[in-house]
């Protein structure tokens, strides 16, 4: 078939020798290009894959130029290719939508753990000094800082296809991660610390009494003091780790690992009386 758009010629071989198939392709294609004309879409359709190379061509140029950043042209390749491109392939790319990039972040997630990268086993890599190295592959799923680098290129891949004529231009979904159960041990409010001190100091401050009988199973019968000297010791460094912790901020394990000696003119003043 032979058409005119745009005051230009176009030939395009139908692949039939059917004449009623190849009249319903014609029209099918015409109604297509007229589409794209009035779009101010390119009549030449373009796939991913063609619209990713020109896209790398042009960073490197720019490159080149000290137009943008030399690492750019280094690291934005391989990943264009590995990824956006290992997805979309030869898909055209004015068909692909914003629901399309939201399958896609899924499949890139775990593109090293359940995807395509599961049977890579190395992955070369270049640095910008042009040392190249063999690292193994990763197997595990992509971190949230990874992918959001990664949709920076994939973003301007898009606004500079929209720019070149090839698709309409798209919303690229942002990357956020989903909010995580809250495991933190729960602290004291103001008011509950402030009781907690004075509960505290009220147990250290209570008067001594012999008041307390035992009786231990062997029929012996005795009476102790409820409050002796050692337990009023133990609780006044009880209250004294409670103000120490709520002060300091140290994590329980952190704290397990003070010493005594750690305390400053501890080993000067403790025989002091």
């Amino acid at each position: 078939m032979r058409y005119s758009l745009g005051g230009k010629q176009y030939k395009r071989t139908l692949g039939t020798a059917n004449e009623e198939e190849a009249l319903q392709r014609a029209y099918e294609i015409w109604h297509e290009q007229s589409f794209r004309n009035k779009q101010g879409l390119s009549l030449d359709s373009r796939s991913f894959v063609e619209v990713a190379e020109e896209f790398i061509e042009k960073v490197v140029a720019e490159a080149e130029r000290d137009e943008r950043s030399k690492y750019h042209p280094i690291y934005w390749p391989p990943i264009i290719r590995r990824f956006p491109v290992g997805y979309f392939g030869d898909r055209a790319i004015e068909t692909i939508t914003t629901a399309d990039i939201e399958r896609y972040l899924e499949w890139r997630k775990t593109y090293w753990t359940n995807g395509p990268g599961i049977h890579i086993q190395k992955i070369r890599c270049e640095r910008e000094d042009g040392r190249v190295f063999i690292r193994p592959a990763p197997r595990k799923v992509a971190a949230l800082s990874t992918v959001k680098g990664e949709m920076v290129i994939i973003r301007e891949l898009f606004e500079q296809a929209a720019k070149w004529g090839y698709c309409k231009p798209i919303i690229i979904p942002a990357v956020r991660a989903k909010k995580k159960p809250d495991t933190r041990r729960p602290g004291f409010a103001p008011e509950e610390y402030e009781r907690l001190l004075g509960k505290s100091l009220e147990r250290i401050s209570e008067p001594q009494q012999s008041v307390r009988l035992i009786k231990a199973k062997d029929g012996r019968v005795w009476t102790q003091s409820t409050l002796t000297s050692r337990v009023r010791s133990d609780r006044v460094r009880l209250h004294a780790f409670i103000e120490f912790m709520a002060s300091s901020g140290l994590r329980p394990t952190e704290a397990k690992n003070l010493k005594w000696s750690n305390i400053l003119r501890y080993r000067q003043t403790v025989d002091l009386h």
